[in-house]
């Protein structure tokens, strides 16, 4: 196999499985670099799976990665938004503490999905991703504000 063509498979391969890693239900942990020296924790969650971490008496805060159009057509209740579209968006983020639990979402899991880095650079440590973003909880017949 010539080496082109090898590299365009394991980048297609590399794709598919970042596509398809957005429905695991797995916990992944990655340990940061030690300047800072924190680890990296988030879980998949299902909208069924969501509607029953916000029920408990320490649920994570909900974040919204929307923007203010699709937010205001709906939310997850006390959805707090920082859309992931704007140019301030880390500085958004980083207003956050980083020590709270956070689930986050936006329409389907593409951005949230592509915000994972500025999730970790900015040192958060544990978060909920909502699999298929608002389309997966509108679709499972929960509440919104």
């Amino acid at each position: 196999m010539k080496l082109p063509k090898l590299i365009t498979t394991f980048l297609s391969s590399a794709l598919l499985l970042t596509l398809t890693s957005c429905d695991t239900k797995e916990l992944v942990t990655v340990k940061e670099d030690a300047t800072l020296g924190v680890e990296f924790q988030i879980q998949n969650v299902t909208a069924e799976e969501a509607k029953v971490l916000l029920s408990i008496d320490s649920a994570p805060q909900v974040i919204d990665l929307r923007t203010p159009e699709e937010f205001a057509t709906g939310h997850l209740p006390g959805a707090v938004m920082i859309d992931f579209k704007s140019p301030d968006f880390k500085t958004e983020l980083a207003k956050l503490d980083t020590s709270k639990e956070y689930l986050f979402h936006c329409k389907s899991g593409g951005r949230s999905t592509q915000s994972l880095d500025a999730w970790k650079e900015l040192g958060f440590g544990k978060l909920h991703h909502l699999n298929k973003g608002m389309l997966s909880w509108t679709e499972a017949g929960n509440p919104t504000e």
